[in-house]
């Protein structure tokens, strides 16, 4: 929008722009010079960029109302909680927070996080779900100096190759072994936590084996409860969709996954207000932000009346969570 003639300002409630790729991906994966550069970049062709504003909270006094569009694109930052029996215990933490305490903390001095209460250094660390976001986790507890880590997943072991069922170009569902848990992870499937243990931290978890009924929902196998030790905790079970308190502030409609509800061209339920990516889509993938943040760009500049089209790669239907 900005090389189209748009001025435009971006607007983040973090000390620094870049979102999940500053904060969410590990330096390992994603060295932030990179995030860095194409932020110099944007600022350099007249993209302004203002941190520590936290929009729709009482702190902020931005008037949106004085711009002539508005694009919400604040993520799926809503972790998905663990309701047991245990879960308040110290040592239990959401992933995004233990990975964004790392980020920070490798920005701020080149090193690992130190804080005793959220690094892995010499603990037991168990790791909670199975996808990226929990592979991560592995691969910073080990940087960390974990003394072990053990990863759960409460799906059952994936095949080694793709099915009958799964054609190309149908992304298969195949066992996958990341970089970080090359390093090292116990991992184990069809493993359901049912309870935290400790006294004032967390020191052991307690699970069962489950199996997989018809109808998709998970079955406990009998006599199968077993207690692991553990001194830190990581929950990485996915997110449940956008933070509320910015749709409610600006008193925006949401679909029936609590995602901000827009029609086919990203405009929500307020007159010049659109929404793209996680928080219209769910938790998706960066490739998907990217592509959405283009498409967005495109809806807003014609329906400002700019000349010409901006190029869009055009979207499909929404995901099925």
């Amino acid at each position: 929008m900005n090389q189209a003639g748009h001025e435009v300002t971006v607007f983040e409630r973090a000390d620094r722009i870049g979102g999940l790729l500053r904060y969410g991906i590990p330096d390992f994966k994603l060295e932030k010079q990179l995030v860095q550069r194409r932020v110099d970049l944007m600022t350099d062709e007249g993209i302004r960029f203002v941190v520590n504003e936290a929009i729709g909270s009482p702190s902020s006094s931005v008037d949106l109302e004085a711009y002539d569009a508005v694009v919400l694109c604040t993520g799926a930052t809503r972790p998905r909680d663990l309701d047991v029996k245990g879960r308040s215990l110290q040592g239990i933490h959401f992933a995004h927070d233990f990975l964004s305490r790392q980020n920070k903390a490798t920005e701020k001095s080149g090193s690992a996080n130190q804080d005793d209460t959220w690094s892995a250094h010499g603990k037991q660390v168990i790791v909670i779900g199975g996808g990226d976001t929990g592979s991560d986790c592995v691969g910073t507890a080990n940087r960390q100096g974990a003394a072990c880590v053990t990863q759960f997943e409460l799906a059952s072991v994936p095949p080694l190759s793709r099915s009958a069922e799964q054609p190309w170009p149908w992304m298969p569902l195949v066992m996958k072994t990341s970089s970080s848990q090359e390093e090292g992870a116990d991992r184990h499937w069809s493993i359901m936590t049912t309870a935290f243990e400790g006294n004032t931290g967390v020191s052991h978890l307690v699970t069962q084996r489950v199996t997989r009924a018809e109808n998709g929902s998970f079955i406990p196998v009998p006599e199968s409860e077993k207690r692991w030790p553990a001194d830190m905790v990581l929950l990485a079970i996915g997110y449940t969709g956008p933070e509320s308190a910015l749709a409610e502030a600006l008193d925006l409609d949401l679909d029936n996954r609590g995602c901000i509800a827009t029609n086919d061209t990203f405009m929500t339920s307020r007159e010049g207000f659109f929404c793209g990516g996680d928080a219209r889509r769910g938790q998706s993938l960066v490739v998907w932000a990217i592509a959405e943040g283009r498409d967005v760009a495109a809806e807003v500049h014609a329906w400002l009346g700019g000349a010409g089209n901006l190029p869009r790669r055009g979207y499909g239907d929404l995901p099925t969570l």
